[in-house]
């Protein structure tokens, strides 16, 4: 089998627009071929670097390098300590780009070649006098690029992919959520497989074109949109998040928008439809598999692509059968990610295996501990990891959030409500974003600089948050057992629950001033196994003095009332498992 580019093109059709100019197909196979024709002969696994912003400039070189015989190799980004770098690997012949950054004596500046090769589109014979640009078919089984991809680790590690792979893939998407494309922006670069695909070679295999500029910010995104007329959106959740609160009219309508690289919030989600006047369809994949699902509603199961199938694995890991997956990888190919399958032929998501960690003798998802955080109202981005300490714990949680509205020490007060307080995370830090990639992710170094390096212990940090303390449960002379409680009315907890009526949640009695006051008076209860006859009665509210009594009702089991002004307001048995002796 063999894929073609620019098949669905003619020779005056549209291949690029932006600022920098417009392009027709009959341009780029010139470009195409005078960079081929500067490029040495290949030999047995070279790669051209290829490193260009203008997203024109980026194709006419990968397709330069394809004529010529070369594979191509792509940077994970654009930072000149990256491009360095990875000029010096065996494998890379020279470099090719459409920057000012010094390079070797060997690398080529094509800037002034496709100044040359370009024409005036205005003054171009008719479209019909214009013979179909030609392009050497490529065979299926060919290397064509290897993607280096940093992670979140920060060590680049490359991953091949061959023409099935990739063109298979971007001919896939033709004939199916693609389809009638014809001008596409794109806000991911060309460097990362997503936007590669969907922001490039989807346009050339469809007959579209694409922006040459990847612009960022929210209101250049729209202005980019409603001036060059495109009919395609490829972007990124953190991206898409700040386009929704513009005004419908500040947005054009589009036949179609898509989302990828983490989940898209259900708010975004909706805001977007509204004003765009069409869903947004996320994709799901990653560099080593490439696409996996799609869907149009964050609360959607996924769907697999065609050809792909899924099953789960005894972990509940991902099984993958996919074309787009290498021909020499296992099958099924087991993925870092966690599913679970829904009727019909989909599954849902439940975040990487490599994202659920042991803090003390818990499993902690951390995907699940950002789901929570992006919950709360006022939370426009967050990021949580988990770094090994010197401590018995194990692991320490970091969070990051974009949180105008919010302290640290508040945001730990309302996800103390909803989390045992052991996966509350020890750090917070509110900062103005987050330092995300042009492609959305982070770079787990970069996210840990927010918070002054790495700890390698958790001393000093709070065991948990401050209204876990507030309460500050004080013994009764002559009755072991017996606490006087007085409940804050400033406590963090009140907050959204509910406005106008504020109640103490039963999650908070039980975790923050239940359970820490058993540990401290027996720290061998420290692993609950369930909670019998439990019962709320009576809300307890702002300013509220309790008394909280607790009675050990056998050696891993304490009996616990909580009562105002002589009403029981909750009342219960734990249920402990009794520690292994050693």
């Amino acid at each position: 089998m063999t894929y073609s580019l620019l098949a669905e093109h003619d020779g005056r059709a549209l291949v690029a627009f932006g600022d920098a100019g417009e392009r027709s197909a009959a341009d780029l196979v010139r470009a195409t071929l005078a960079i081929a024709s500067r490029l040495p002969r290949p030999s047995a696994g070279s790669q051209v670097l290829v490193a260009c912003g203008d997203r024109y400039a980026f194709a006419a070189c990968l397709l330069g390098a394809w004529a010529a015989g070369h594979a191509v190799a792509l940077p994970p980004n654009m930072q000149s300590q990256t491009i360095d770098s990875m000029r010096r690997l065996p494998t890379v012949s020279l470099s090719v780009h459409d920057t000012d950054a010094p390079g070797g004596p060997d690398d080529l500046d094509v800037r002034p070649l496709l100044v040359a090769e370009a024409s005036d589109l205005d003054h171009a014979p008719a479209r019909g006098d214009t013979p179909s640009p030609r392009l050497p078919s490529i065979p299926a089984e060919r290397h064509l690029l290897t993607l280096f991809t940093s992670g979140t680790t920060g060590a680049p590690r490359g991953c091949p992919k061959s023409a099935a792979q990739l063109l298979g893939e971007a001919q896939m998407h033709t004939r199916g959520a693609c389809r009638g494309a014809r001008r596409v922006v794109s806000t991911v670069p060309p460097f990362h497989i997503y936007g590669l695909l969907f922001g490039v070679l989807v346009p050339l295999m469809e007959g579209a074109a694409f922006l040459r500029e990847t612009p960022l910010h929210a209101r250049t995104v729209a202005a980019s949109l409603t001036r060059f007329q495109a009919d395609f959106l490829v972007s990124v959740p953190a991206h898409l998040m700040a386009l929704s609160p513009l005004s419908p009219g500040e947005l054009p309508k589009l036949r179609g928008a898509f989302s990828s690289g983490a989940p898209l919030a259900a708010e975004t989600s909706e805001g977007l439809e509204k004003s765009f006047g069409v869903r947004v369809t996320e994709v799901l994949g990653s560099t080593e598999t490439g696409g996996i699902a799609m869907r149009q509603r964050p609360t959607e199961p996924w769907r697999p692509l065609p050809g792909v199938r899924v099953q789960v694995g005894d972990e509940g890991e991902m099984l993958l059968d996919s074309p787009f997956v290498a021909a020499d990888a296992p099958r099924p190919f087991p993925c870092a990610d966690r599913i679970t399958l829904a009727d019909g032929g989909g599954f849902h998501h439940l975040g990487r295996r490599d994202r659920v960690v042991k803090v003390g003798s818990k499993r902690v998802d951390l995907d699940d501990v950002v789901e929570r955080m992006l919950a709360l109202p006022g939370v426009l981005d967050a990021a949580v990891l988990a770094e090994p300490t010197a401590s018995a714990r194990g692991n320490v949680i970091l969070a990051a959030a974009v949180a105008p509205t919010w302290s640290p020490s508040a945001l730990r007060e309302a996800l103390a409500a909803q989390l045992d307080w052991v996966v509350v995370p020890r750090r917070i830090v509110c900062v103005p974003r987050l330092p995300r990639e042009p492609t959305g992710k982070l770079q787990r170094d970069n996210l840990l600089s927010l918070f002054g390096g790495t700890p390698d212990s958790d001393e000093g940090l709070p065991d948990a948050p401050a209204s876990t303390r507030a309460f500050d449960p004080r013994s009764r002379p002559g009755r072991p057992g017996v606490f006087d409680v007085h409940v804050p009315p400033e406590l963090e907890f009140f907050r959204g629950h509910f406005p106008g009526d504020p109640i103490l949640a039963g999650v908070v009695q039980l975790e923050v001033l239940v359970l820490r006051q058993v540990v401290a008076m027996w720290p061998h209860l420290t692993d609950l196994a369930r909670i019998s006859r439990l019962r709320f009665r009576r809300p307890i509210r702002p300013g509220d003095d309790l008394e909280l009594s607790l009675v050990l009702a056998a050696p891993a089991q304490v009996a616990f009332a909580v009562s105002c002004r002589g009403h029981s307001c909750s009342a219960g048995t734990l249920h402990f498992r009794e520690p292994v002796a050693r």
